[in-house]
């Protein structure tokens, strides 16, 4: 059992809102005091993509290496 939201959850902000700019993080994230952590697997970014790609006009792939 989990605590965690799913992805859909996560990205419920950008449905409500609908910014100009928003971005998909393609790694495991650990915050605060590492005992909160977002885990992103790629089928979860697969999901957001297809969801945020369905409600945003614009559209923009910005790779940070």
């Amino acid at each position: 059992m989990t605590d965690m939201a799913n992805i859909m959850e996560r990205i419920a902000n950008a449905e409500q809102f609908l910014p100009e700019i928003c971005t998909l993080d393609a790694g495991t994230l650990n915050f605060g005091d590492s005992s909160t952590i977002t885990v992103n697997t790629p089928n979860d970014l697969r999901k957001a993509a297809k969801r945020l790609k369905e409600m945003v006009l614009n559209q923009k792939l910005k790779l940070l290496i």
